[in-house]
């Protein structure tokens, strides 16, 4: 493989790189937001799951039904709460991708001129 295809496969893993990148800030800018904060951090994240678990016991809410309904309740929590987890931890593993991927095409461009 020539070094020119070498650094455009590099380019364009750089590409989706960038856009879990821009993910991660998008989710950091979310997090700094009072109203997402109020609603989703504390409102979901805490309240709600707090809510959940303690209606979970509740005895007015021991038939199957409700108990499945409340399972997936405190499953959508989770789900979303990672969602989120795993975008960031992208983001950051591409910030590191980006900056050895940087490096390679260096490399690669001085091997060029050798």
């Amino acid at each position: 493989m020539k070094i020119e295809e070498k650094i455009e496969q590099i380019e364009i893993s750089m590409g989706k790189a960038k856009k879990d990148i821009n993910l991660m800030k998008a989710l950091d800018r979310l997090g700094s937001n009072p109203d997402f904060k109020e609603v989703i951090l504390d409102g979901y994240f805490c309240e709600e799951a707090q809510r959940l678990v303690m209606l979970k016991s509740h005895p007015s809410t021991q038939d199957a039904e409700s108990q499945l309904s409340i399972i997936r309740g405190i499953d959508s929590i989770g789900i979303l709460r990672q969602f989120f987890l795993a975008r960031i931890q992208e983001g950051r593993l591409a910030e590191k991708a980006i900056e050895e991927d940087e490096e390679t095409i260096e490399d690669l461009r001085r091997e060029d001129l050798v």
